[in-house]
This record gives structure tokens, C-alpha cells and sequence, in this order.
């Protein structure tokens, strides 16, 4: 009997029957990391692919291997704050799926697929998949797609996935008590999306990125764009600080608000501060930031939202 028939997910043979509470339809996976990683990725262009070193069936082939989940966290992520989504098709397309194995030792259990182009590594254990035919942890039933939800999914994707192919970028939570890349030493556990969000947006603001205009425009994406700026300018003006420089000039004050954003995104808010209190006025630091954020994404008449 397979591996995989152990956590089938069993989707009822009628369209009308209710689903199992642990069967869930998807057709978006997505890879949660951390604001540190995501920059990276964003300066890359891609989700890099690495080998797993340890505790999985790919560790003696090397393969290197970019990891996606179906999973959603709603107590927050132990991975991270910054979610990268892709459409579930666009990732398959052109890939075969090849089991590789479950992981039970893990807190939260979870069930690994490979995903490639290639020939799977030389291993017996790993076995090609036919989701539609084969009654294990994923399915496709009637144009529909279904995966165990009461396990992690794991769809390890060979080589580099590119940010191109991502259909949204946005934030989520990341659980104050466990942390799966940093453990102890992780400096965003606790933190809530909306930490997130001004810190991403001071770093494509202060460094010209502009991977990302499609996803954090406050014009194309109201919502996300229109928080990260606000909660920018909440974050950077919490504190007893004040503005009581001499700055004034346009250039200058766009200049300087530019260091003051890259600092922050950075984490060295204090400093940050430290420079914008050398602008003459709240009315002057408003204005520089409009203008940046106008700039950035070519948004000449933009006007910030409160």
C-alpha cells in the first residue's frame, strides 16, 4: 500500500455532499518568510531554490528545492510575515508531482511533494503522483482541487520560483512562541502583519524598488498600499520626538526622508527619527512624502488617505 493512502483526502464522490472538516479545496500555495528573506527575494527576482540538509529523502541528491504551502495560518505563521502567493496551475504546469515522504515527528505534521521538470532523484520511496487517480493528501476531482488541511503541505518546487509568476504579495502574523528558521534568536516572533506592511513599504520607498508597485501601489492596490504608507507614517511619528530642524527645501527634505526610510526598514528606528526631527515641520515631512510616494509610482497627484 503507498505511503501517501495513509492521508487521503477524501473528497466525496457528489458535488453536493459536504466535504470532510480536513479536506479543503485550493487553488493558491504560497511561500511565508521573513521581511530580512523577502528583501532578498525581491532584489533576486526569485524564491531561490537550496538543497534540505537534513530529516528528508532529497538531503543525498541535493536537489535544490523551493518550498510552498496550501496551508493558511490563522494563529499566525511560524515561518515568517511576508507571504508570496501563487496560482496553484501556474506552478504545476509544465511539472510532474513526486511523493516524497510524510514528516511525523514534526509538530505539525506534514506531507511533502516534489514538483519538477526533471527525473526525481534515484530513490525508490519517491514515487510519481497522479492526483487525479491516486488517493492521497492532494486531489483533483472534477476541475477542482482538494488537500489534507489537518496536515502542513509541503510542495517543494525544483530549482528557482520567480516573482514574476506571483499573483499577491501581502502580510500576515507570526506566533509569539515558535519560530521554524530563527528559533529563539527570531526578532519577529509576536509581530503583526500591520507591523510588517510600513517596514516593507519604507524599503521599496527608500531603496527604489519596484518589483512590487503592482502589489503595495496605493493606486492598484488601495488597501495594502494605502496601510503601509499610513501605518509608515503612524510608526515613524510614534514617540516623544519632535520635528525641530531646518529643513525645508524639497530636494533636501525628499533626500533626507529617503536615509530616514531606509533606516527604519533597516530596524534602527530611533535613528530614523533622529534624522526626520531634522525637518522644519510635520507639514514639511507630509509633503516629502507625498512626493516620494508620487514618485515612486507614478502617481503625480497623489494624496495621502488618513
Amino acid at each position: 500500500m503507498p505511503e501517501w493512502t495513509e492521508y487521503c483526502c477524501k473528497v466525496p464522490r457528489k458535488k453536493s455532499s459536504p466535504l470532510p472538516a480536513n479536506c479543503l479545496p485550493f487553488s493558491e500555495i504560497h511561500h511565508i518568510t521573513h521581511l530580512s528573506e523577502a528583501k532578498r527575494i525581491l532584489e533576486d527576482g526569485v524564491i531561490k531554490g537550496s538543497p534540505i540538509r537534513e530529516g528528508s529523502r532529497l538531503c543525498r541528491s541535493r536537489t535544490p528545492v523551493s518550498w510552498l504551502s496550501a496551508n493558511s495560518w490563522s494563529r499566525g505563521s511560524v515561518y515568517g510575515t511576508v507571504r508570496f502567493t501563487y496560482d496553484w496551475n501556474t506552478i504545476l504546469a509544465n511539472r510532474k508531482m513526486y511523493w516524497v515522504e510524510s514528516v511525523d515527528w514534526y509538530r505539525w505534521p506534514a506531507f511533502r511533494f516534489l514538483l519538477t521538470e526533471n527525473d526525481p532523484p534515484k530513490n525508490k520511496r519517491i514515487k510519481f503522483y497522479d492526483p487525479q487517480e491516486n488517493k492521497g493528501p492532494v486531489r483533483s476531482k472534477r476541475g477542482f482541487w482538494y488537500y489534507r488541511s489537518d496536515r502542513t503541505s509541503h510542495f517543494l518546487v525544483e530549482g528557482d520560483v520567480s516573482i514574476d509568476q506571483c499573483t499577491k504579495i501581502d502580510f500576515v502574523d507570526h506566533v509569539d512562541c515558535k519560530c521554524l528558521s530563527y528559533g529563539d534568536s527570531c526578532s519577529e516572533k509576536g509581530r503583526l502583519s500591520q507591523q510588517t506592511s510600513p517596514r516593507m513599504m519604507a524599503y521599496v520607498l527608500g531603496r527604489g524598488i519596484h518589483s512590487v508597485d503592482n502589489f503595495l501601489s496605493p493606486e492598484k492596490a488601495k488597501t495594502l498600499g494605502d496601510f503601509g504608507i499610513r501605518g509608515l507614517i503612524r510608526e515613524l511619528k510614534e514617540g516623544d520626538w519632535k520635528f525641530k530642524g531646518t529643513v525645508s527645501n524639497r530636494n533636501r527634505s525628499e533626500a533626507l526622508l529617503r536615509g530616514a526610510l531606509s533606516l527604519y526598514e533597516a530596524e534602527f528606528d530611533e535613528e530614523a527619527k533622529v534624522v526626520l526631527s531634522q525637518l522644519s515641520n510635520d507639514k514639511v515631512f507630509h509633503k516629502a512624502l507625498r512626493k516620494l510616494v508620487g514618485k515612486h509610482f507614478d502617481l503625480p497627484k497623489y494624496r495621502i488617505r488618513r
